[in-house]
């Protein structure tokens, strides 16, 4: 067999193709439009893009981010989208290359990524991405039992909906409590579902990992916004993006990543 190492330049492209593919997703799925058709196109000419217009970060260089035909702006939320999504494919295949988990953790990752811009831009998170999360992490623990460390489908199962409920029913009671006290709502339930997601996907090991990582970078970037004045005003914030940071950590180190934050925080 192959080195795994000599797919690393496909396996790069691959993830930046796929990832210029997550952020039309982010941007089409709130506006009800179809993921597949029309094709790409300008969103102000509406000239359709040429194949050479395509090519994952050097299309974006070479148009000197502007559309080929009106000049318009192109964000550069395309090109940082296709950086991500081909470093992440990279780290992911680092840690589990060729292995069929690789390609559970590449899903739940799509789901992670095209919720998380959607929660950036729009402060809700599609219910595809958060209960496709987990009836697809339900599934590929029937497939895949080594995802949960096990070779018993049974055990599998159970491992994954534990984490569903332990996911679920942490965000959910936290937000319940934060209402109460805030007399405001304090947790989204798109928050609650994709914390089950990653629950199903990952285990409830993962769940709380995520819960503790999550929340401490949420603190670190917004304690960091307020000391260059830029947090002062903000009322909601948007807590899937930190989630689905904290569900990456966990996807390239796994047990690794259990066993110090259990040293840690728990001193075992």
């Amino acid at each position: 067999m192959s080195e795994p190492s000599l797919y690393l330049p496909w396996v790069a492209l691959l993830g930046m193709c796929w990832g210029s593919f997550l952020y039309v997703c982010a941007l089409r799925i709130p506006s009800g439009i179809s993921i597949v058709s029309p094709a790409s196109h300008c969103p102000v000419c509406g000239k359709p893009l040429r194949a050479v217009d395509k090519i994952p970060l050097l299309s974006w260089l070479f148009l000197r981010g502007r559309c080929r035909h009106c000049q318009t702006p192109i964000s550069a939320a395309y090109p940082l989208s296709e950086l991500i999504s081909g470093t992440v494919f990279l780290l992911l295949w680092s840690t589990n290359a060729v292995d069929w988990v690789w390609v559970a953790y590449i899903t739940l990752f799509s789901l992670l990524f095209v919720g998380s811009w959607v929660d950036l831009k729009e402060r809700w998170i599609p219910d595809r991405c958060s209960l496709g999360a987990i009836l697809l992490g339900i599934g590929f623990s029937i497939w895949l039992p080594q995802l949960h460390g096990t070779t018993e489908i049974a055990v599998s199962v159970l491992c994954s909906l534990i984490g569903v409920m332990v996911g679920s029913g942490i965000l959910f009671l936290i937000g319940a409590l934060g209402k109460a006290l805030l007399k405001r709502e304090a947790m989204g339930l798109g928050d609650v579902k994709i914390m089950g997601g990653i629950g199903a996907f990952l285990g409830w090991e993962a769940v709380l990992f995520c819960l503790f990582f999550s929340s401490l970078i949420a603190l670190m970037v917004h304690l960091g916004m307020r000391v260059c004045g830029q947090g002062k005003h903000v009322q909601e914030i948007p807590f899937g993006p930190y989630l689905s940071v904290a569900a990456l950590l966990w996807m390239v180190q796994g047990s690794g990543w259990w066993a110090a934050y259990l040293t840690w925080v728990v001193g075992i």
